[in-house]
């Protein structure tokens, strides 16, 4: 029974630990007034996650002003009361990651019994922070169309942004991306605000698979505070959250040499398409753990792929070269590599017998 108990608790906490350590940067401020202009102090400003419920309070100080800092990005309802005056409330407010928004409200003495509610309303403009930066959205990263549905290929959409060879070997499935020209190293991405840098080759530590990202945000110049770590980028990304509903989702992509076209090489050489086979698959899974209080939020992917690398036998004496190339490209991952070569020299059987060592490992 101990056991058990045990068991469960550490499921617990692993499951809510990551927007514990995690930091939310996102925040409303804003002013409160009458119809004269004249500053409420004590007015009572509540903030709703649409999606998790999660309920924020504040209240405004003797010039009327409110801060309410450590949101999680989403969708908000904010409301504003005060004894005496008219409720005013704002739904459907969309907070970004890393965002400062005000709202400002103006409310009228109460005669009866109304409240004033404003929805459907352009986005605000965040007109607190002078930092260039592009944001892409859930619905974005579920609905672009891209080639190999990773992070690297929704970053390379952005302003200024541009695909690189990668840094590393174990960047291969990942992708690196090149900012404003710069080599692609000095770029510092965060996850739920915690740091997820490779010190040693650059770019990011972990990858993650793009069903479990809500949103994300590449700054490029004009920093603030806490993303002036790097010269290059600041990128931020923000995790999905589970909601008060049990929601879950499915995808799978499939891509194949009959449904690719020859390269310009494969065409000038007059020869069949080398064989190719991927497949893209997983899906995601949350809901509430206690309503409005406590959630789950779970995804998985996995990418299948087979293929080929021709190694060109026209230059015997290159062949290690080519050997090294081969070594590269196979890296730490499972991808499985068949390859043609007709043993014409003594290196090229050399070579052979190493490339099959690479390949048993």
């Amino acid at each position: 029974m101990i056991r058990r108990v045990l068991w469960l608790a550490t499921s617990l906490l692993m499951l809510t630990s990551g927007h514990a350590l995690g930091q939310t940067t996102s925040t409303f401020n804003g002013r409160v007034l009458d119809q004269g202009d004249a500053v409420l102090p004590g007015a009572t400003i509540t903030a709703t996650n649409t999606n998790t419920g999660v309920v924020r309070t504040t209240a405004t100080n003797a010039e009327g002003g409110y801060l309410m800092p450590g949101l999680e990005p989403g969708t908000y309802s904010v409301k504003t009361e005060l004894a005496g005056f008219q409720p005013s409330e704002r739904r459907s407010v969309t907070l970004g990651i890393n965002a400062t928004l005000t709202l400002d409200f103006k409310l009228a003495l109460a005669g009866v019994n109304e409240t004033l509610t404003v929805t459907g309303e352009a986005p605000l403009i965040e007109a607190t922070q002078s930092k260039v930066a592009a944001t892409i959205q859930a619905t974005e990263l579920q609905n672009l169309p891209m080639i190999t549905r990773t992070i690297s290929g929704m970053l390379e959409l952005l302003p200024g942004a541009t695909p690189i060879e990668p840094m590393h070997r174990s960047k291969q499935n990942v992708g690196s991306v090149s900012y404003g020209g710069s080599a692609g190293t000095n770029v510092i991405p965060t996850v739920d605000g915690a740091d997820n840098r490779d010190n040693s080759y650059g770019g990011p530590l972990m990858s993650y698979t793009v069903e479990a990202l809500e949103q994300f945000q590449l700054s490029t110049s004009l920093f603030n505070a806490t993303d002036g770590r790097g010269a290059g980028a600041a990128l931020q990304m923000v995790t999905k959250s589970g909601t008060n509903l049990l929601h879950g989702s499915a995808f799978g992509y499939e891509r194949d040499r009959k449904l690719s076209a020859k390269d310009y090489f494969t065409r000038r050489a007059g020869t069949d398409k080398v064989p190719f086979s991927r497949q893209q698959y997983g899906g995601s899974v949350g809901g509430p753990i206690i309503r409005n209080r406590m959630f789950f939020f779970g995804a998985i992917e996995k990418v299948e792929e087979d293929t080929s690398l021709p190694v060109p036998n026209s230059s015997p004496t290159d062949v290690y070269g080519q050997l090294n190339i081969l070594a590269s490209a196979i890296g730490p991952s499972r991808v499985r590599f068949v390859t043609h070569m007709d043993v014409d020299h003594p290196a090229c059987a050399q070579a052979l017998d190493a490339m099959r060592a690479i390949l048993k490992n």
